[in-house]
Order: C-alpha cells, then structure tokens, then sequence
C-alpha cells in the first residue's frame, strides 16, 4: 500500500512523500546529505535582523530551548482583536538553482480554528507576498513544520510570519502563535530501493499466549496479502498432532486457540509442540510447552 514518510535529521536534509511497499518487496531507504544552511534563527541573540509588526516578543517560558518569539501581547497574553502582526526577515535570502530549499521552523499554535490564521508568506520584491503555509488551532506542542522552497530558486526572497484575527469580541482571542528554530536550508534527499535489505514478510506467526500452557493457548498470525495457509501442530519426533486451519485467508491479522488435543479430539501429553504456518514459499513456526 501507500504510505506517507517524513525523516528528519538534524544536519542533513529532510524528505517527505509517499511510498509504495508491496509485499515480498524490498524497504526503501532514504539518502539524505548533509544541508548547507542559508538561513537560520533560534533568538538568542535578539531580533536584529527582523522587521517587526505588532507586540511580538522573546520570551524563555514557552520554547524548543532557550528564546523563542511569540506574538502575544507581553509574551504572556492574548493576541487583539482584528490584529494584523508580523515579522519578517529585514535582508533578502537567496536560494539557490541546484539541489532543493526548504524552510523548516518549530511551531506551537493556539488561535481559533479556521477564522485566525497563521501564515508564512514569501515576497521577491518586498510588497508582494504568497502564503506557502497556513495552520490554525491549537496544538499543545511544538510541531515541527517543513515548507519547500524550490519555486523560489534563483530569486531572492523576504520571509515573513503573520498572524491575523477577524474576531471583534475578545472572548475569541487565543494565547497565538510562538516560533522557535527557523532554518532555510539546501540540500538533497533521494528515495533508493536497496536489495541488500530484507524483504517484508508475506506472513508472520507471532509467540503463543500463555506459553507454557495448559489447558490452552491463544496463536496469532497476519498475512500481508491473501494467501492459501495451514496451521499445523507438531510434536518433537515430526509427527503432525493437529491440524487447526487449512484454508484461503484474506490478508489480516488473525488468531486461534489450541485446546491441547489431537485430531481426534483427545488431550495430547505434557512436552513441547511446534507450531508451524505455512503459506506458498514462506513457513514460520514457534515452539510451545504444554505443561499438565
């Protein structure tokens, strides 16, 4: 099936996507390289570089670690009502034509869902601006979010963050937004199908439950894709003692009891059994101790 992936690892570049695993198909691996990083802030060292809009502040109480900005009045309160309050990078920041930029900032949110939004915007002239991100709602925690910037290659940009309000009654304020940790950096991260890898199982047949035993234990399996299987019960000389499934299974998870008995219906001895779940190529088994 279709999987959505995002790997991120601090000095290399990150990658997200979908990816297609297929049963008896090998993993995929991700290479990323190491970043060059164009831009980046965490607020240690003040807002010197930013052009500043509105009651923002740095603030240590609410962080990733150490300063982080927020724009909420006195770093402690409620953004106001019909606010429109930004920052935005005071220099231009060039991306490059080679490889791919991406900007990746730690966000913690709390404003009314849908109606006070925050945006990240970008403008190559200073006066024009296009929202690439937009969230609102609260998230309890920093999330960390990643926007790519490869439409902007070979220009200059001005980054900025915005916060707006459409409410005129304050009871529909909220703490608002507080940012930490802004990087624009350039690298490359490639999808690779690695045949050293294992492969995913088409079946597996995990530990019975409780085992030792007696007088039953629980078998569970799961099958990757619809697959003809037997379950069968050995004991130590080889010799088949029950047969519990032979049958066309839709691929999914299952289970089933082994009451301790034969396929006559009478109470196998104390020892050990071998479980074994057999499908086309593939076989598992696991040991289990019948104690009386």
């Amino acid at each position: 099936g279709e999987y959505p992936v995002e790997i991120y690892a601090e000095g290399y570049f990150p990658w997200n996507g979908t990816v297609t695993l297929s049963p008896g198909e090998n993993f995929l691996t991700i290479e990323l390289s190491p970043v060059k990083i164009l831009f980046s802030e965490d607020w240690e060292n003040g807002t010197e570089r930013w052009e500043i809009n509105g009651p923002w502040v740095r603030q240590n109480s609410l962080s990733v670690s150490g300063y982080a900005i927020t724009d909420s009045w006195g770093g402690n309160g409620f953004y106001a009502m019909n606010c429109d309050v930004w920052i935005k990078t005071a220099q231009p920041i060039y991306i490059p034509i080679k490889a791919s930029t991406m900007l990746i900032f730690d966000s913690h949110l709390y404003t009314e869902y849908q109606f006070d939004p925050a945006r990240v915007e970008i403008s190559t002239d200073n006066l024009n601006w296009e929202c690439i991100w937009e969230k609102s709602g609260e998230l309890s925690y920093f999330q960390k979010e990643m926007v790519s910037l490869d439409s902007f290659q070979g220009q200059n940009i001005y980054l900025r963050f915005r916060l707006t309000d459409n409410s005129t009654d304050i009871d529909l304020t909220d703490p608002g937004w507080t940012i930490d940790n802004i990087l624009i950096i350039n690298g490359t991260a490639t999808p690779n199908c690695d045949p050293s890898l294992p492969s995913i199982p088409r079946l597996v047949l995990y530990p019975p439950y409780p085992n030792p035993f007696n007088p039953e234990t629980t078998i569970r399996y799961s099958l990757a894709e619809p697959t003809n299987i037997t379950l069968n019960i050995y004991n130590t000389k080889g010799q088949m003692v029950r047969q519990l499934e032979k049958c066309t299974k839709n691929a999914g998870a299952y289970q089933v009891i082994w009451n301790g008995k034969d396929n006559s219906g009478k109470d196998v001895s104390s020892g050990i059994y071998f479980c074994v779940l057999s499908g086309g190529k593939d076989k598992q088994f696991q040991k289990m101790v019948l104690c009386k």
